[in-house]
């Protein structure tokens, strides 16, 4: 009985010890498969997205075929015609200061305020709206098919030509009449830095129109620009204004080209004058330095020796220049000099599809591969899962990341909760000649993040970290004399960083009888762990 008894203490105190080697690991699920953590939101399946916005109080509105969709983070609304809003589909968004939500259908101006739609324009009948602007004066502006209409508080002013006033007598506007030889579809609305009005008309035109001018009758407000001003017209022009007060202008017109005015002449030219390419310029960016950015479809980036398909433009809060072309990655101007990141150098994909920087600094890139993401020092390939991607990426006010596509619209929440570090190897002292191998590791609060997703950067004495990668472990060679102190700090796969990083303190001696101990230290950890406790039982 005896000898049962202790064979019994036996196996209970293997299993205690194997207990304590070997703790429990809890199996995990996936958490990007989580429902609590990912939604899918399907609402807008299938809807024909056009146009989004977001409001003052941080909703999204989006524009659609059956009319205009919002949402406030738990209640999605879709308002038709039957609950007041003047036509569908929506073309165009606006979400003034004020709080209003405008928007603009093939019948005209609705706007939301206190739950309920007006209709703003026209009180009867209908007009076709391009192009709806606050302007600096929170009047609003929109560019109509019947003309440009100006919404102050003190009245509604619509500028179009003389016939449309004997055509649409039931208008409830003040008319004012445009100059001999414009059009009265305005398809682009802009304001300049001294508050001038810049109007794109549909066949490619620019009128220019001096608010101040005609209040004082000084001189006429208005000055027509065609062809035979140098103008280069070409049909559905977007304007733009540089720093150096130039005026700027492109078209969707397959060899329309660049415009630009120096405030007395309009000189033009081709951007395939320089490579062979089309010349269809749908858009435009302008940077704080003054360099104009041409992209959109079918057109080339032609400044600082990049000459890639154009997919999307960004700029960041830095004012550096993101250019994601259709094949060659992203580039990168910061006023000086490119940088050119690839598929070598962390992006899911060559092809970019939109860029975006979030409030905490990062640059989003989604491509068809997976949607990447830089931190200023590495990308990371796979930022978000691979069936989670789209060729749009928004940042609401509250944090969420929204990602569309052709067929549905997610929203992500980040996770909050910071990673916690712990160095897994090191050794008391470090002795001649200076080398040791160190180990860490990380664990993100209920598996939010898996470990082989988990990232770390480390640093020596308090110097610079690293960039972020998946290394768990590094070999230190010929560290100098006296006290070393070694950090790692982990990072989830939402960049929550570790705020305590993991630390270790080891000196470095110079006692002989101890150095070829020290080469061990590069040999593998076990090796190492073997080598440590002889350090501590010493048998010469």
């Amino acid at each position: 009985m005896f000898r049962y008894t202790i064979l019994l203490f036996a196996l209970m105190l293997s299993f205690a010890e194997a207990q304590a080697v070997q703790p429990y690991q809890p199996v995990h699920p996936d958490p990007v498969l989580e429902p609590w953590r990912w939604r899918s939101f399907p609402e807008l399946k299938g809807l024909g997205l056009e146009c989004m916005a977001e409001d003052k109080a941080g909703n999204m509105w989006f524009g659609v075929d059956d009319g205009a969709v919002s949402y406030d983070g738990v209640k999605w609304t879709t308002y038709t015609p039957e609950d007041g809003l003047l036509g569908a589909p929506v073309q165009t968004l606006c979400a003034t200061r004020d709080g209003s939500v405008y928007t603009g259908t093939v019948l005209g101006i609705s706007r939301f305020r206190d739950g309920r739609w007006d209709r703003v324009f026209p009180d009867e009948g209908a007009c076709d709206v391009f192009d709806l602007l606050e302007g600096s004066d929170g009047s609003l502006w929109a560019g109509t098919s019947l003309g440009a209409v100006h919404f102050s508080r003190e009245q509604t002013t619509l500028y179009t030509t003389d016939s449309l006033r004997t055509v649409r007598p039931e208008l409830n506007v003040t008319f004012v009449a445009l100059p001999e030889g414009a059009e009265p579809r305005v398809y682009d609305v802009y304001e300049d830095r001294e508050g001038r009005m810049w109007f794109g008309l549909y066949g490619g035109e620019i009128l220019r129109y001096d608010i101040g001018c005609a209040e004082s009758g000084a001189s006429t407000p208005w000055r027509l620009y065609t062809a035979e001003d140098g103008l280069d017209v070409g049909s559905w022009p977007r304007i733009a204004q540089t720093p150096d007060q130039s005026i700027w202008t492109v078209s969707e017109r397959a060899y329309g080209g660049v415009n630009r005015f120096d405030g007395q002449a309009w000189t033009h030219f081709r951007l395939s004058d320089k490579v062979v390419a089309h010349n269809s310029n749908p858009s435009v960016l302008v940077t704080q330095d003054g360099t104009l950015w041409v992209g959109g479809h079918w057109s080339n980036l032609y400044a600082y020796g990049v000459s890639s398909w154009v997919g999307s433009i960004h700029r960041s809060d830095e004012d550096h220049l993101w250019v994601g072309t259709r094949s060659d990655g992203i580039f990168r101007f910061n006023g000086q000099t490119w940088q050119h990141y690839s598929e070598q150098d962390g992006l899911a994909a060559g092809r970019i599809r939109d860029i975006l920087q979030t409030e905490d600094g990062s640059i989003w890139a989604s491509t068809p591969e997976g949607i990447s993401r830089f931190d200023g020092q590495a990308w990371t390939t796979h930022a978000l899962p691979l069936d989670l991607t789209g060729p749009e990426l928004w940042q609401s006010r509250d944090g969420a990341l929204w990602i569309f596509g052709m067929a549905r619209s997610i929203r992500y929440r980040p996770d909050v909760d910071p990673p916690e570090t712990e160095i897994t190897l090191s050794l008391d002292e470090v002795s001649q000649p200076g080398n040791t191998t160190l180990a860490w590791k990380g664990t993100d609060a209920w598996g939010d993040t898996p470990d082989e997703a988990l990232q770390y950067a480390w640093r020596m004495d308090r110097g610079g970290w690293s960039a972020y990668s998946g290394k768990t472990s590094d070999v230190f060679l010929a560290l100098g004399s006296g006290d070393h102190i070694f950090e790692a700090k982990t990072r989830d796969r939402d960049f929550n960083e570790d705020p305590t990083p993991a630390s270790v303190t080891f000196p470095w001696t110079n006692r002989p009888w101890r150095t070829s101990f020290m080469w061990g230290s590069t040999i593998p950890p076990t090796a190492s762990i073997r080598k440590a406790i002889s350090r501590r039982n010493p048998t010469f």
